[in-house]
């Protein structure tokens, strides 16, 4: 027996079995071509049990010679019917994988040009912190060459101290190969943002994490929104729990400024007739414009109580409707909303930058102030109405203490004194004075005269003369602000050299007959209103039958 020869055949039954075994799972793993692989697998059996026959023929003459002639020639023609039409098979196997490299690159760019149009930051990592990839619309914002990112690391895009956290947070990554998300308000070479991050690992055929995928999507205006909701429902809470109107409108404009990072803010409020519009609080810049009056239309308040919407300004001393009243110089961006409540403006939320600033307010801006303002108006009818109710209370004790004392049948300076401090309880009375008048006289007799606590001689004045004259002559009343600006009425000083800033003054009657004057006043401006008045009108119902009996019109 040769050895060699049976050495020889058996290697080729070993690896004609290999081959075909190969060849199956090549089939397996390879779909949709047809039966290539299988076919050129059954060829190969056939060729390994046809040396398999011719192997046992070396111990067995009988078998070999069972399968020689006819049947040994169609074992062979079988075998090549197998290979030919397996191998014709084969091109079709390579047009197939063709076409899935082709469509693979394909999505790959268009997944590359998605990823560089989109404003995210996405970028991969080595495992060193080295920059891998990055889309180019980071890229191009960052300014760096695409060939440069081998010599980039997070140190170059990240501040310090961000970089030494993100380090952090990539090694978490690196070592449990688990992806990590989280929001972070960092600092970058782009400037300052709050990013929702995601860290993802890139695996190797291993399964080792040998880079890393980051997706940084910039959240800073959701969180500046999520921020101002939180401010605005802590505002409501602030102001809601504050019941003095000097006090509420003060903390409004401070937290307007707040709100907006705004250099000054600013409340006026409307009159009953919505004409007039009064500066009631100021923050920041702008104080010494208090109480100025605005009318309907004039400036961007006077412009906003008109029409009802909000008005943003971003040169004042440029724009052709800034008020007059306030000198140039003085402001440069100015942003308004009304105050609505039961749908009527009650006055206009204002805030402000001063001149030379670049800042301008956009439309977050405005929305935002334009929220505060309507927690504003609530808190301002609630603050109105509670001091209407305290004063209407105050009203009726300080007219029930003064009946009392008209019924007691005191003297005439008790009742005259009793009348002066009433009136201090109820408005300002800086200066104070009440006068008597005969029918026909040409002269009106002090019987109280008051200037800061200090009492003056008890004079008289002519009635063709001052604002007192006035009111006797005319049986008007008179509700005046800056009396001396406006020059309509001579004026009677005395007491102080400055002159007042508000005047109140009713004439006394007994029906239809006048029998003097009573004036309150006051050193600041916008001091009274028309429900002040109406209240000095119910002192003289008061007294005014207690002053006739006695000798007032003497010497």
């Amino acid at each position: 027996m040769n050895v060699f020869t049976l050495s020889v055949l058996s290697i080729s039954i070993i690896l004609q079995l290999a081959a075909a075994v190969y060849a199956l799972r090549l089939n397996r793993k390879i779909h949709g071509v047809g039966y290539a692989w299988l076919l050129i697998a059954a060829a190969l059996t056939f060729m390994a049990a046809r040396r398999i026959v011719t192997f046992i023929g070396f111990f067995s003459p009988q078998v070999e010679a069972t399968v020689k002639g006819p049947i040994a020639e169609s074992i062979a023609l079988l075998i090549a019917v197998l290979m030919l039409f397996g191998v014709l098979l084969i091109p079709r196997i390579f047009d197939s994988l063709q076409e899935t490299t082709e469509a693979w690159q394909a999505s790959e760019a268009r997944y590359r040009t998605l990823i560089d149009s989109i404003e995210d930051i996405i970028f991969s990592l080595d495992r060193n912190g080295r920059f891998i990839t990055i889309n180019n619309n980071t890229l191009s914002r960052l300014g760096w060459p695409e060939d440069s990112l081998t010599s980039k690391s997070i140190h170059d895009f990240y501040s310090a101290p961000e970089a030494a956290f993100y380090e952090t947070k990539y090694r978490q990554v690196l070592e449990t190969g688990l992806a990590v998300h989280f929001e972070r308000n960092s600092t970058t070479v782009l400037g300052k943002f709050w990013f929702s991050v995601s860290l993802n690992p890139i695996p190797n055929e291993a399964g080792e994490t040998m880079a890393i995928s980051c997706m940084l999507r910039d959240i800073t205006k959701q969180k500046q929104l999520e921020q101002q909701t939180i401010a605005l429902h802590k505002i409501a809470l602030d102001i809601t729990a504050r019941r003095d109107m000097t006090e509420l409108l003060n903390a409004i404009a401070a937290r307007a400024v707040k709100l907006l990072g705004a250099a000054g803010s600013s409340i006026y409020i409307a009159d009953s007739n919505r004409e007039t519009l009064s500066l009631m609080a100021v923050q920041g810049a702008g104080e010494k414009f208090m109480h100025t009056q605005l009318k309907r239309g004039e400036g961007v308040a006077g412009r906003v109580l008109a029409s009802g919407q909000p008005l943003v300004i971003e040169d004042y001393d440029q724009w052709q409707g800034r008020a007059a009243v306030y000198p140039r110089g003085c402001w440069q961006a100015v942003a308004g909303v009304p105050l609505f409540f039961a749908d009527q403006v009650i006055g206009v939320l204002s805030c402000y930058e001063i001149a030379g600033s670049s800042r301008t307010f956009d439309e977050a801006n405005v929305q935002m102030l334009a929220s505060l303002g309507q927690q504003a108006a609530i808190a301002i009818e609630n603050a109105r109405l509670l001091t209407a109710t305290a004063r209407r209370t105050s009203e009726l004790v300080v007219l029930m203490r003064l009946g009392q004392a008209i019924s007691a049948n005191l003297n005439l300076d008790t009742i005259l004194e009793t009348t002066y401090q009433s009136v201090g309880e109820l408005m300002d009375n800086d200066a104070f004075w009440i006068s008597s008048y005969e029918a026909n006289a040409a002269y009106s007799q002090y019987l109280l005269k008051i200037d800061r606590d200090v009492r003056y001689p008890l004079d008289e004045f002519p009635v063709e003369a001052g604002i007192g004259g006035y009111v006797i002559r005319t049986g008007k009343t008179v509700l005046a602000d800056h009396p001396a600006r406006k020059k309509a009425f001579s004026l009677a000083r005395y007491g102080s050299s400055t002159s007042v800033k508000s005047v109140l003054c009713v004439p006394l009657l007994i029906g239809d007959q006048i029998i003097g004057a009573m004036s309150t006043q006051s050193y600041t401006p916008n001091a009274y209103s028309e429900e002040d008045l109406e209240l000095l009108e119910l002192f003289q119902n008061k007294r005014e039958r207690q002053i006739t009996p006695f000798p007032i019109f003497e010497p």
